[in-house]
């Protein structure tokens, strides 16, 4: 989860930002609440921020291994 979490978690914190700060009243933002349950990320201080996106993603994480699905292994050539 190291090497792809960083790059994930901005992704969706963008399309965050940009979606309420150009469509705020788009239902398209309550697909987010499940991952960012009363977050907010203009207000909650990053290290937060991140730490509460992580903590949501992690027990997904979880399932899907216990369901047979593999961690990505990252190769090097």
């Amino acid at each position: 989860m190291e090497d792809y979490f960083e790059g994930y978690y901005r992704l969706q914190k963008t399309a965050i930002e940009v979606m309420t700060g150009n469509y705020p009243n788009e239902p398209m933002l309550e697909d987010y609440l499940s991952l960012f349950p009363n977050a907010d990320p203009q207000k909650l201080p990053e290290k937060d921020f991140k730490k509460r996106f992580s903590e949501n993603i992690q027990p997904l994480l979880t399932i899907a291994n216990n369901n047979g699905f593999e961690y990505t292994r990252k190769y090097t050539f």
